[in-house]
């Protein structure tokens, strides 16, 4: 019986040159994957800040009690009742990244609270705008896809893109 003693495997040349072409690919494709990464990222923060102010206003609701939603400028948030100061839910700013920009409108603000009815109590000192964006260091602004929150008086929380100009798309901001 004979046997083959051919060895099996890759030779060197064969290796290197799997090596080189996998740094090409991933040389080409690292700018167009970093670019969704961050957009990824703006869209979970601002779907998270947007959870918190339905729990808020949920909760207000639900209580039949004034519930304030508190947003830090690192994206941390809390909400908890306006009479008893109970934490109903938080948001720690670990869990956000570090190159994202929160914008509030005013920028004096830093909460808003919902009344029983879910209505903001006091719109004039409320936060009514919150714009969630990568630095244009970071990314070119043509490629974020930044959000933005809208906080109507009627109590309406509403996610937007500001760069969306047709009327009839559902995506404008009021």
């Amino acid at each position: 019986m004979l046997i083959n003693r051919q060895s099996r495997g890759f030779t060197i040349i064969e290796l290197l040159l799997v090596v080189v072409i996998l740094g090409v690919l991933l040389t080409l494709g690292f700018p167009s994957f970093r670019q969704v990464l961050l957009n990824y990222q703006i869209r979970a923060l601002a779907e998270s800040i947007s959870n918190g102010l339905q729990v808020a206003r949920a909760n207000a609701v639900q209580r039949n009690e004034n519930v304030q939603f508190i947003l830090a400028a690192d994206a941390a948030w809390v909400v908890k009742t306006e009479s008893a100061g109970t934490v109903i839910q938080t948001r720690p700013a670990a869990e956000s990244s570090s190159v994202l920009t929160v914008d509030i409108e005013p920028a004096s603000a830093t909460m808003v609270t919902f009344s029983g009815l879910g209505r903001v109590t006091s719109p004039d000192d409320s936060i009514n705008t919150i714009n969630i964006d990568v630095p244009t260091s970071v990314m070119p602004a043509s490629d974020s896809k930044d959000l933005r929150i809208r906080i109507l008086p009627g109590g309406l929380i509403r996610m937007c893109d500001p760069n969306i100009t047709s009327s009839t798309d559902v995506r404008i901001c009021p």
